[in-house]
């Protein structure tokens, strides 16, 4: 027969299984004798897991707020859309929260229907794009895939402390306000350039540290391959920067010794302190294929013989780099070496490029290669429902050229008259039109009333209004005969 294990004996794997239940669990599910952990050993158990288990995060979807708890997904690099099993301490905890939150308020506590976020700070603000003081991912051991597929063993931490520790490449736009992460998240820090530069300095130093330490736990490790000068004139751009943290970044990595060492206290102590420290707000979100070329800023691709017309401008390269490379990717390739090897910037350290990521969008975001959308040509102002490479076609048709001369002709000529016609107007009718700023100009067309045998420069909002006031005005009169 089988031999029975002593009591006393434990295993390997019963041992690991103690660890997880132990690092994972909420302290608010702790009854008695454990007493929470104090914050900085909190942080540091965070730090650990993260380390340990990345690139296994997830991040939630924008709509979870309007969802009941078993049904919010959440969104892995490599698998979309999966949910977080019914017996993950992240849900026991997040239960208990709202027990404990309810008894507080004098309600009676709800569990498992309720629609709080499993996150901390939850509500449809997690994961979402509004900036938020504290945003979280969910760190998890395993996907489990029967039916559907689960995540188990989940924790919540800090995303953005997470991200720039244990990214592999983190591609950084010129002023650090927008930084993607794996090519698959986006994280945005509107107005924070200088907190954000910040941070990417000290998690370097801390990257840093940890490296060093693990080469003399470990004297098999192998050193990085010393990086390449920077280019002349990112270099220029780059001292011109107010972000000086980046240019100390550059200094340490190219100049062996001038970042100090780190000893195993202080190391863990800035740890903790990169973790408890609060971060500036920010938004986090999952970048969809179909949008990831548009937000690099991408090296030209190879073409033989000048540009027609004459030489391109820099959008023009960089629109058409994009729509090569997301070709690429709609099938299937180019996320690797590959696509990294066709982004632009600055590589200051292994793991960061600056100016390698756009502040917003190019024109091909959000279109498939397979798929039509609902667009307006930014050049001509017609209106279309094409692919982007019918898109394409069309801007480089000459009848786009055409109508684009002429709708700058007729705007040019029409402002005044029709300024002066919504003057009169809003005299007669206050609700009429009025005179919108310079920069939704381009948004508006040539528009000859037949009811009223006058030409204006109108929206397509401004056109039904005015055709409505017209309807009310037949209505009023009254009927004769």
């Amino acid at each position: 027969g089988k031999r029975r294990r002593k009591s006393g004996d434990e295993t390997d794997a019963d041992r690991l299984v103690r660890l997880q239940y132990e690092v994972l669990r909420p302290r608010d599910v702790t009854r008695g004798g454990t007493a929470a952990l104090p914050a900085r050993e909190t942080a540091l158990l965070q730090a650990l897991l993260v380390l340990g288990l990345y690139p296994n995060v997830a991040v939630p979807d924008p709509r979870n707020g309007s969802r009941s708890r078993p049904e919010q997904l959440y969104h892995t690099a490599r698998v979309p859309d999966v949910l977080l099993h019914p017996s993950s301490t992240a849900v026991v905890g997040a239960d208990e929260r709202a027990q404990r939150a309810a008894a507080s308020a004098g309600g009676s506590g709800g569990s498992g229907g309720g629609r709080g976020s499993i996150l901390h700070g939850g509500g449809a603000s997690s994961g979402s794009e509004r900036p938020s003081a504290r945003p979280e991912l969910l760190v998890y051991a395993t996907l489990l895939r029967t039916k559907k597929t689960y995540l188990t063993g989940a924790a919540a931490v800090s995303a953005l402390p997470a991200l720039l520790l244990c990214a592999v490449r983190v591609d950084a736009s010129e002023d650090c306000t927008r930084l993607l992460v794996d090519n698959w998240l986006c994280v945005d820090l509107p107005s924070e350039s200088e907190r954000a530069a910040a941070l990417v300095g000290e998690a370097h130093a801390l990257r840093r540290g940890l490296s060093r330490l693990l080469r003399a736990r470990l004297p098999q490790a192998g050193c990085e391959a010393p990086l390449s000068d920077l280019p002349s004139r990112l270099r220029r751009r780059l001292d011109a920067s107010p972000l000086v943290p980046l240019r100390e970044m550059a200094r340490s990595e190219r100049e062996p010794g001038s970042l100090p060492g780190l000893d195993g206290e202080a190391l863990a102590e800035r740890l903790a302190q990169f973790f408890l420290a609060a971060p500036p707000r920010h938004s986090l979100r999952s970048v969809p294929r179909s949008q990831l070329a548009s937000l690099f800023v991408l090296r030209p691709p190879a073409r033989g013989g000048g540009a027609a017309g004459g030489r391109e401008s820099e959008a023009d390269v960089q629109q058409r780099a994009a729509d090569a490379l997301q070709e690429e990717i709609a099938a299937g390739r180019s996320l690797g070496a590959s696509f990294d090897a066709c982004k632009g910037g600055a590589l200051l350290t292994p793991w960061f490029c600056w100016a390698s990521a756009r502040a917003e969008a190019a024109d091909s975001a959000g279109y498939s290669a397979h798929m039509k959308r609902h667009t307006r040509c930014s050049q001509c102002g017609a209106a279309l429902i094409v692919s982007l490479a019918e898109l394409r076609a069309h801007q480089a048709s000459e009848a786009c050229r055409e109508a684009a001369a002429a709708r700058a002709a007729d705007e040019g000529g029409a402002a005044d008259e029709g300024a002066a016609d919504r003057e009169a107007e809003g005299a007669a009718d206050a609700s009429g039109p009025g005179q919108l700023p310079e920069e939704a100009e381009g948004a508006r067309t040539r528009y000859a009333c037949d009811l009223c045998e006058k030409e204006f420069l109108f929206t397509a909002t401004e056109v039904l209004r005015h055709v409505a006031r017209h309807r009310q005005e037949a209505d009023a009169e009254p009927d004769v005969g």
